[in-house]
C-alpha cells in the first residue's frame, strides 16, 4: 500500500548530506523530516512527512558494515513505496560509494540505477562516467586523495560491473527509459551533467521510471528532483525568530573554515571564542567566565583543536568533545540558533542531545540548511554546513539572517 502522502525518501551516509538533499523539498513548502539515525523511523512516520531523509552515519564505516546498514534500511523502506527513492552520495564520491549503492539497489529490488553526482553550482560536473572539480579530474585533486574516506579507485563503470556482472551499464548524456531491466539484470546509467539544466532534464525525462528507479546523486540532482516532482515553486520562509546568542560550533579544521571564522570575528570583535585544547571537552569549572562574558556578545564560537604536527587526534573523539562542550554551553546560555559544521560533529551533537528528528525549514543559501531539532531537552534552531563549504562570509551570512528575522519579529507591525 505504501505510506500515504510520501513523495520522497532520501538516504545519506552522513547528516549534513541528509539535510542538504532534503532542503530543496523543504523550500518548496513540503513537510520534510530528517532522522539522525534510522532508529526513529517508525515514530517519524506518525508525523506524516511528505519527504523523509535519513542519515546512516556510514561514511567512515568498514565496507562490510556499511553494506549491511544500507541493505537493512532499504528493506525496511521498500513497503513505503515513495514516488522518489534517492541515495544521497558525497559530491566528491567519498565514503563507501560502490558497496552502499549496490546494497541499496539490491535491497530495494529496483531495476534502474540513475547515477549523477554533479553539482554544477559548486563546480562539480560529471561526464563520461568521470567527475570533475572545476574542470580538473577528481583523482588529480586534493579531495581525490582524502586519507579517511577516499573516493573509489578506477572507472565507475568497471567498479559497478564487478558488483553487477549481468547489468546493462552505460555512460553518457542520453537517458534510456525503454530498456527491459529487472532487479537481477538492472540497467545502470551514469548520466552526464555539466549544468543544472541538464540535471533538470534528467529528472523530467526519467519520470516514467520513478517506480522502478533508484536515483543516486548529490545536492544538484536533489534540487532537480524536488523541482520536477514537488509541483510547487520555492517559498520564502520567515525563519525562526527568537532572542538569544548565536552559537557556532566549527568541527571542520579546513583552511576555508578558519577563514570563515575569522571573517565572523572581524565583524563581531566581541565574539566569545572557545577552542578545544585536544580531544577532551572543555571543563567549565576552569572557565567560569563563560556566562558573564557571553552576555556581552551576540556570538559564541566553539572551535575544534588545531591539527597537531604529529600524533593526530582521533576525529570521532574530537567530534564527541565538541558535542559534550556544546551541551554544557546550552545549559548555561540562552541560544537563538546553533550553527554546526561537519557531518561527524553534527551527528555527535544530536546524539549528545538525544535528538529524535529534525524538521527542515529550508536553506539560507544553497548548502546552508536550517530546521528545528526535537530532543528530550526541547527544541532548538539548527543550521548545518559541510566542513569547507561556502565562501569566506558564510558565517556572517548566517548571523545576519537570524538577526534580521529576530528584528522583524520584534518590530511592531505599524513600524514595519
Amino acid at each position: 500500500m505504501g505510506q500515504p502522502g510520501l513523495i520522497a525518501v532520501i538516504v545519506a551516509d552522513d547528516l549534513t548530506g541528509a539535510m542538504d538533499a532534503a532542503a530543496p523539498f523543504a523550500k518548496r513548502g513540503l513537510r520534510v523530516c530528517v532522522l539522525p539515525t534510522p532508529d526513529t523511523l517508525e515514530a517519524a512516520l506518525l508525523h506524516s512527512p511528505e519527504v523523509l531523509s535519513i542519515s546512516t552515519t556510514s561514511r567512515h564505516a568498514t565496507p562490510e558494515c556499511a553494506a549491511a546498514i544500507i541493505g537493512q534500511l532499504f528493506e525496511l523502506l521498500a513497503p513505503l513505496r515513495p514516488r522518489i527513492l534517492f541515495k544521497k552520495i558525497d559530491s566528491t564520491l567519498r565514503g563507501n560509494l560502490i558497496v552502499e549503492t549496490a546494497a541499496a539497489l539490491k535491497a530495494s529490488e529496483r531495476s534502474h540505477l540513475l547515477f549523477c553526482p554533479a553539482v554544477p553550482t559548486q563546480g562539480r560536473t560529471f561526464s563520461g562516467g568521470r567527475l570533475y572539480l572545476n574542470g580538473v579530474p577528481l583523482e588529480a585533486t586534493a579531495i581525490g586523495r582524502d586519507l579517511r574516506s577516499a573516493p573509489p579507485k578506477g572507472r565507475l563503470a568497471d567498479l559497478f560491473r564487478q558488483v553487477f556482472p549481468q547489468a546493462d551499464i552505460s555512460a553518457g548524456s542520453t537517458v534510456c527509459t525503454s530498456a527491459e531491466a529487472t532487479p537481477l539484470q538492472p540497467q545502470i546509467q551514469l548520466l552526464d551533467a555539466e549544468t543544472q539544466e541538464q540535471l533538470r532534464s534528467i529528472a523530467q525525462t526519467t519520470t516514467p521510471l520513478q517506480d522502478s528507479a533508484l536515483f543516486v546523486g548529490a545536492a544538484g540532482l536533489a534540487e532537480a528532483l524536488a523541482e520536477t516532482h514537488s509541483g510547487t515553486t520555492p517559498v520564502m520562509s520567515p525563519g525562526p525568530c527568537s532572542e538569544g546568542i548565536g552559537l557556532f560550533v566549527v568541527g571542520s579544521r579546513t583552511p576555508e573554515s578558519a577563514e570563515q571564522v575569522q571573517r565572523l570575528i572581524t565583524k563581531h570583535p566581541a565574539a566569545y571564542v572557545l577552542e578545544l585544547a585536544d580531544d577532551r571537552p572543555l571543563d567549565f569549572a576552569e572557565a567560569p567566565s563563560l556566562l558573564p562574558a557571553s552576555q556581552l556578545s551576540k556570538i559564541i564560537v566553539l572551535k575544534a583543536p588545531p591539527k597537531p604536527p604529529v600524533d593526530p587526534l582521533d576525529p570521532d573523539r574530537v567530534a564527541a568533545a565538541l558535542a559534550a562542550t556544546t551541551a554544557k554551553i546550552l545549559e548555561r546560555v540562552k541560544i537563538s540558533f546553533l550553527c554546526v559544521t561537519g557531518g561527524d560533529t553534527v551527528f555527535s551533537l544530536l546524539d549528545e542531545l538525544k535528538t529524535e528528528r529534525i524538521d527542515v525549514c529550508g536553506e539560507i543559501q544553497p548548502g546552508i540548511v536550517y530546521g528545528r531539532i526535537y530532543s528530550s531537552a526541547g527544541s532548538l534552531t539548527l543550521v548545518t554546513k559541510a566542513g569547507g563549504f561556502g565562501d569566506s562570509k558564510v558565517f556572517c551570512t548566517v548571523e545576519s539572517y537570524f538577526s534580521l528575522a529576530a528584528e522583524t519579529a520584534t518590530t511592531p507591525n505599524e513600524l514595519r
